[in-house]
């Protein structure tokens, strides 16, 4: 199962219909994408961001090819901060489960 690696964004493959995209390869937009996602795994530099995923609900209409969100334009950079961890909320969402993915982090503020 892969998961949305956006700290805060719990959408998953399994508990969505929402696209989940890879981060891209070309690494100017790669650097973006990293630092929009707000995942200290991958802001610490350690990690690469190889198996990382956003979700389509992190991206304007105008970033995507079709009408239909599955498929991305080359040059699309997130800009729809969903699920903010800073946030205070009474009851968070529950997590998705996301055994296989070491990028996934999330952090809860109650």
């Amino acid at each position: 199962m892969n998961c949305c690696s956006v700290e805060g964004c719990f959408t998953s493959t399994t508990n969505s219909n929402l696209k989940l995209f890879r981060f891209p390869k070309d690494m100017a937009r790669n650097k973006l994408w990293v630092e929009f996602s707000r995942n200290p795994r991958l802001m610490d530099g350690r990690n690469q961001p190889v198996n990382a995923y956003m979700c389509s609900k992190h991206f304007e209409s105008n970033q995507f090819r079709r009408d239909d969100r599955q498929s991305l334009g080359y040059k699309a950079v997130p800009t729809i901060s969903v699920g903010s961890p800073l946030v205070p909320v009474s009851e968070p969402p529950e997590p998705p489960d996301c055994p296989n993915d070491p990028l996934t982090s999330h952090k809860y503020v109650s």
